[in-house]
């Protein structure tokens, strides 16, 4: 018969087991399908390990699509002012666009354009 005390160490080991999963070097939380940076609307039509092809809309203009190719890049865990932000996955920055980033105006040319940075990452390592 399980005790609330049972119960309670249970609930701990499991918060204590994906607290320290959560921290592990390999483990970063990964970058949304979806997401909203600088008023445009993003979501991942593809991912190809750490590169992908999102889709770019705009609210105001929803038909008009542009796709961008990033190089997801990750960040380890972090305190700030006493809060813990956790190692994570991040979409470049505007100043990293052109070295980690490229926007497209056809479906076509993204992909295009997302081979041949695989195949440069390729030769490079």
């Amino acid at each position: 018969m399980k005790t609330r005390r049972n119960t309670v160490a249970a609930k701990q080991q499991r918060d204590t087991t994906s607290a320290t999963s959560r921290t592990s070097p390999s483990r970063y939380t990964p970058l949304p399908k979806e997401l909203r940076i600088a008023g445009f609307n993003l979501r991942q039509r593809t991912r190809e390990g750490d590169l992908a092809v999102y889709e770019q809309s705009h609210p105001k203009c929803p038909t008009r699509l542009r796709y961008e190719v990033i190089v997801i890049r990750r960040r380890e865990a972090f305190e700030i002012k006493g809060r813990r932000v956790e190692a994570a996955e991040f979409y470049p920055r505007s100043e990293d666009w052109g070295s980690f980033g490229w926007t497209l105006t056809t479906r076509d040319a993204a992909f295009d354009k997302l081979q041949r940075v695989q195949l440069k990452r390729r030769d490079t390592q």
